[in-house]
């Protein structure tokens, strides 16, 4: 959170300031806001390595390195999957970090979907 605070914020104060704003304007939950999130994150390099390797062995026969292109190419389908998949997750999150109301993840994801 504190992270995401440096980025928006106009004036610029030191970390343990910024950490004492956050503190009195939420409290403690406010210092883990987004939390949730950044673990589901961690899905996005889980999804983009599964597809990779699913495609890789169709594409590679008879244990050959497999040309440069074709790496390429995989590895741009697979990326560009794992990223759609986790952009909005990311956009609520980033919204969440924004939000002034102290709303929680969950709720952004509602406003964006269902507003």
């Amino acid at each position: 959170m504190v992270q995401a605070w440096l980025c928006v914020q106009k004036d610029k104060k030191s970390f343990f300031e910024n950490v004492k704003d956050i503190l009195k304007e939420g409290g403690i939950k406010a210092l883990y806001k987004g939390v949730l999130p950044n673990w589901i994150l961690v899905i996005n390099p889980i999804i983009n390595f599964v597809i990779y390797e699913y495609l890789r062995k169709k594409v590679v026969w008879g244990g050959r390195a497999p040309e440069f292109l074709k790496i390429l190419l995989i590895s741009s389908i697979a990326k560009s999957i794992a990223t759609l998949v986790t952009y909005p997750i990311l956009t609520c999150k980033t919204l969440a970090y924004v939000e002034k109301e102290n709303k929680s993840v969950f709720k952004v994801i509602w406003d964006v979907y269902w507003d």
